[in-house]
């Protein structure tokens, strides 16, 4: 039996987002797609529930819902705030455009958070390839380990080009 605690943002539960992200054939996300344009990041509330999506009711597949999804993952995993989902989606947005099948020809990295080598990624599932919500979970890990904050991992990547 699974038990699936929803969590409400902007009006949209994480439970329906995923459904979204598994029915939808809408368009995907694309780099171009940046709060420049007016795309604002999902909006936080407060948590109804503190267990993120399990991964039985995972979908791959990719629609702008990948961004609310993120939100409440990075809000109920990590305890980031809106200033620190922005920072997440202004990186994801320009290494991948929130594709989960987005690849670097010249470096092979791979995936929403552009994993080198992309099978880093297996330790966080076995669809790796293909699952937006296991390559947002083994991203936002990363960066936690590795820059303590989405932030953190922009002003690397400011100042670096990467990550």
């Amino acid at each position: 039996m699974l038990s699936i605690r929803t969590t409400l943002l902007a009006g949209v539960s994480v439970v329906a987002a995923l459904g979204t992200l598994a029915a939808a054939d809408g368009p995907a996300v694309s780099g171009q797609e940046s709060r420049r344009d007016g795309l604002q990041p999902p909006a936080l509330s407060n948590r109804a529930g503190s267990d993120a999506p399990d991964r039985a009711s995972r979908a791959g597949g990719q629609t702008r819902d990948v961004r609310t999804v993120a939100a409440a993952i990075a809000e109920q995993q990590h305890s980031w705030g809106v200033a620190q989902f922005d920072c997440l989606d202004e990186l994801w947005g320009r290494e991948s455009g929130w594709r989960p099948t987005a690849t670097n020809d010249d470096s092979g990295a791979y995936g929403i958070p552009q994993a080198l080598p992309g099978s880093k990624m297996r330790a966080a599932g076995a669809d790796w390839r293909t699952n937006a919500v296991t390559q947002i979970e083994w991203g936002m890990s990363y960066i936690d380990a590795r820059h303590g904050s989405p932030c953190g991992a922009l002003d690397a990547y400011e100042t670096r080009g990467w990550y």
